[in-house]
């Protein structure tokens, strides 16, 4: 997955989660999106809605999949470990 198409994913996933994450959780999203640390961003946005049991459409959590099948672990947390919070999220 292009750096492109990270961004869309990223973008698509905030609509349908940061409404359910703390405000200071959505801040530091929106500071990550800013500055193109889309994999960052998504690591935080992946936790915060498996915690919190937010609804994620199934076509963004395929798309989630795909991004970690090229996921370089040295971009955020332990690959494994994410890996596990995307097959917690609650399909919308």
């Amino acid at each position: 997955m292009d750096h492109c198409d990270v961004s869309q994913l990223a973008e698509e996933l905030a609509q349908v989660t940061c409404g359910h994450l703390p405000w200071s959780d959505q801040r530091v999203i929106a500071l990550e999106l800013g500055v193109g640390e889309c994999d960052l961003a998504l690591d935080d946005m992946v936790r915060g809605a498996a915690h919190r049991a937010c609804p994620v459409p199934g076509h963004i959590i395929a798309r989630l999949h795909e991004w970690l099948d090229g996921y370089d672990a040295t971009a955020c947390a332990d690959e494994a470990q994410l890996r596990g919070y995307v097959n917690q999220l609650r399909c919308a």
